[in-house]
């Protein structure tokens, strides 16, 4: 379902002290018609400016390796509607090296924008999955 949805960050939190991102997040449905309801989240790629990515709350590992987090049932919902969303998916995230008292995420930030180049605290890219394409053990 990965090419007919997109994922929307509808709110994030970040915790200087500890480098630690909340960060709640819908599927919606992009196509011109319905897809089904989405039941998993594969994380596909992470990157951080600040250095290693952890997923604290994820729901299982899949047989790549990556983190896989259970979207919320809807008992009235089968299918998305074209522009519709999913419920919430919160993600507790460390991102290892962004913490203030090392100081590291304000240096990295300033030294990024010196070469004037984005600079990345956490990006992450997820794999949809509904039940009908149960995502990979």
């Amino acid at each position: 379902m990965t090419d007919r949805s997109v994922i929307r960050v509808e709110r994030q939190t970040f915790d200087a002290s500890e480098g630690r991102f909340g960060v709640d997040i819908s599927v919606q449905d992009k196509s011109s018609g319905p897809i089904p309801y989405p039941s998993f989240l594969e994380v596909a790629a992470r990157k951080s400016d600040c250095g290693q990515v952890r997923f604290l709350n994820a729901y299982a590992m899949s047989s790549r390796g990556n983190p896989v987090f259970r979207v919320p049932e809807r008992s009235d919902k089968a299918l998305l509607f074209p522009a519709e969303k999913s419920l919430t998916v919160h993600l507790e995230v460390v991102a290892e090296g962004c913490e203030a008292h090392s100081g590291s995420l304000v240096s990295h930030s300033r030294l990024q924008a010196l070469k004037a180049r984005a600079f990345f605290p956490l990006a992450v890219c997820f794999r949809v999955f509904s039940q009908s394409n149960e995502p990979p053990a």
